[in-house]
């Protein structure tokens, strides 16, 4: 038996108008099949980070050398204001809000 509303949830960098974001995103969808879309705040990446990645270096190998004890690039890109999981919460609200 299925539930109410099913939930896809990723946490990625986007490039818009030049500039490399990370921001997360859900998919909600609801019992008729209405489909909605929550984002999170998004964040913009340091220059130096947009730099390496337009050279070709993934932002996983980047952040993997740069901080390699978390895996939160949020956290680390916000100085702890922002986290992974914050956005994550985030993100799935606004899209859960839009079916209630």
């Amino acid at each position: 038996m299925g539930g109410d509303i099913t939930l896809g949830v990723e946490t990625g960098v986007v490039e818009v108008d030049g500039g490399y974001y990370e921001e997360s995103v859900c998919v909600a969808q609801d019992r008729v099949g209405r489909q909605v879309v929550g984002v999170s705040e998004r964040v913009q990446l340091p220059d130096d980070i947009a730099r390496r990645m337009r050279r070709g270096d993934s932002h996983e190998a980047v952040m993997r050398e740069l901080c390699p004890e978390s895996r939160d690039t949020l956290k680390y890109y916000t100085n702890g204001r922002l986290t992974r999981e914050q956005a994550l919460e985030e993100c799935v609200r606004r899209a859960v809000e839009q079916l209630l």
